[in-house]
């Protein structure tokens, strides 16, 4: 469960630092029912919704709720699939982005 943890926060740190001010200027693609409240019901305080600050599972659930990902984690075969990530490319020595 630790690993899924590890993987969530992973992932959801990089869709947080992958944002850009102004990346929904113009390009407006949220639904009619944007905004209002999120109730989710838990037994333990939510101590922070800053991906990079999350400590426990319950946060994490909470915080996977309110940011997309760039990857997500196929529920049935583990497997990586887009999240907000269109596409990637894995480097042919499987270490290094292409683009640095």
């Amino acid at each position: 469960m630790n690993f899924n943890i590890s993987i969530l926060l992973l992932v959801s740190t990089l869709a947080f630092y992958s944002c850009k001010d102004g990346a929904n200027s113009g390009n407006n693609k949220h639904s009619d029912k944007s905004g209002g409240t999120f109730v989710m019901a838990e037994n333990i305080e939510i101590g922070s919704l800053y991906p990079v600050s999350v400590t426990n599972q319950v946060e994490a659930l909470v915080v996977a709720q309110l940011h997309e990902s760039l990857v997500r984690l196929d529920a049935k075969t583990l497997e990586v699939i887009p999240g907000l990530a269109e596409k990637w490319e894995i480097s042919p020595d499987g270490k290094k982005s292409p683009f640095i």
